[in-house]
């Protein structure tokens, strides 16, 4: 039975992930097509929330709430010395857990700075933005956290589920939502949109198929090693992983939907002010 309700947390979180992957943004005009100067002012006003991130929202949001009773159960599972009795997966556990932080922000510097330092315009691209959304759905979990005060799987030794301290939410009773899973999903989300963007996916569509899911399955390995190392209840994973996805997919949009670069992208990315790709 605790063997079945891990796997329905497991496939809860997976089904968001999923969802995330295909709602990557599109090209509102081909690739390979120059701007066109016909765009009117509505095509280039950055559209914030959209009825697909409404659904998407709403699934993660009913996720969470499907994980909560089994936030006991999986706790319990996760923590039996059979399964903290194998060192390959706890040392497995523990790098991936770095993937979330301070991986995830440290792989999208790195991945900006070769970029420049490469003139690879796409790249550079890919790690600034999912830089930024990293940084904003950190601060939404963050603020979260906070407000929130939820009591870590440790602190109670996984037996009260629901002990709060609202607005004192840090260290011990900052479970939710999950801070590393907002990061690897953030990171995920972005760079999927920005590979959808790109003139790579065009020219190479397979990749452009698989990367997806290769990204969002090491999320949610990520969320996975903080359950596992007692930091997190199920829930709060699935629902960092919404906040993660959706952070990553409104930064992309906001910054692509516009006919030219915000200042901030013109200085850090240089180049001219009129954008390489718009999507939608």
């Amino acid at each position: 039975m605790h063997r079945l309700r891990l796997s329905i947390v497991t496939t809860l979180l997976l089904l968001g992930a999923t969802s995330g992957s295909a709602q990557e943004l599109k090209p509102l005009v081909p690739p390979t097509s120059p701007p066109s100067p016909s765009w009117s002012a509505s095509d280039s006003t950055p559209v914030w929330f959209t009825n697909r991130d409404r659904v998407s929202a709403a699934g993660f949001a009913g996720a969470t709430l499907l994980a909560l009773p089994f936030d006991r159960a999986a706790a319990h599972l996760l923590q039996q010395p059979a399964v903290h009795r194998n060192a390959r997966v706890a040392s497995g556990a523990s790098a991936i857990r770095w993937l979330g932080d301070p991986g995830a922000l440290t792989l999208s510097a790195g991945t900006f700075v070769v970029g420049r330092v490469a003139h690879h315009d796409g790249l550079a691209d890919a790690g600034l933005h999912s830089a930024q959304a990293i940084v904003f759905g950190g601060a939404t979990t963050n603020a979260l956290k906070f407000i929130i005060g939820r009591a870590r799987p440790r602190e109670v030794a996984g037996d009260h589920a629901f002990v709060f301290r609202p607005g004192r939410g840090i260290s011990d009773y900052a479970a939710f939502p999950s801070g590393h899973t907002t990061a690897a999903f953030a990171a995920a989300s972005a760079v999927s949109a920005e590979l959808a963007c790109s003139n790579f996916a065009q020219s190479h569509p397979r990749i452009g198929r698989v990367a997806p899911f290769l990204l969002y399955g090491a999320a949610a390995l990520v969320g996975g090693s903080r359950m596992y190392h007692d930091a997190h209840w199920a829930s709060d994973v699935v629902a960092g992983a919404g906040i993660g996805t959706i952070s990553g997919h409104l930064t992309v949009r906001r910054l692509h939907r516009g006919a030219t670069r915000n200042r901030f992208d013109r200085w850090m990315l240089g180049g001219g002010n009129r954008a390489s790709t718009r999507c939608g």
